[in-house]
């Protein structure tokens, strides 16, 4: 199962989402078969960005949610495996369903989550960027320009400058000036 989810993560990284799905599938029933929650969670929060991405937004949600329910049963409250459950929920409402409100929501709790096990860490940052993100296209830009620049913040202290975590940052602060008409700034 671990080797199959492997494969399909470097499927999913290349853009693959179909296949990735497949496989991811096989190895989220193996780990059950083998009563391993914590791979069976992280192959169904996989699966559901999967489904996210072929715009498959009912199943996508509906793993995402058997996948927060698998977690919340099993793990600690406070741990990074509900935090990034939450995450992957709140990335598919906002993204995929585009439920924006509902998204923030769940987001928001990601984020206090992880701010408490990690501090201001990258893996808060990711939170971040996606609040940013999901403000951005609410047309709430100052609060989108929070978000973002408290991602930027982070990312630019411990990511190289050529990652492309940071580029998708730069990305969004660009949009968000795009929006408000500020072309400069967004060529910036």
């Amino acid at each position: 199962a671990d080797s199959l989810f492997v494969v399909s993560q470097q499927l999913f990284h290349k853009g693959e989402y179909q296949s990735a799905a497949d496989g991811l599938e096989k190895a989220a029933s193996t780990f059950e078969k083998e009563k391993n929650i914590s791979g069976q969670v992280k192959a169904l929060s996989l699966l559901g960005e999967c489904k996210a991405n072929l715009n498959q937004c009912d199943q996508s949600l509906e793993i995402l949610n058997r996948s927060k329910a698998l977690t919340l049963a099993h793990f600690k409250a406070e741990s990074s495996e509900v935090a990034n459950a939450y995450y992957y929920l709140a990335r598919s409402l906002g993204g995929c369903a585009r439920k924006h409100v509902e998204a923030i929501d769940m987001m928001h709790q990601s984020i206090n989550l992880k701010r408490k096990l990690f501090g201001e860490a990258v893996e808060v940052a990711f939170d971040y960027n996606y609040m940013g993100y999901m403000f951005t296209n609410l047309a709430q830009h100052d609060s989108a320009f929070y978000y973002l620049q408290k991602a930027l913040s982070i990312r630019q202290k411990k990511l190289p400058t050529d990652d492309i975590e940071l580029a998708n940052t730069f990305y969004n602060l660009a949009r968000n000036y795009e929006n408000q008409y500020e072309l400069n700034k967004a060529l910036e």
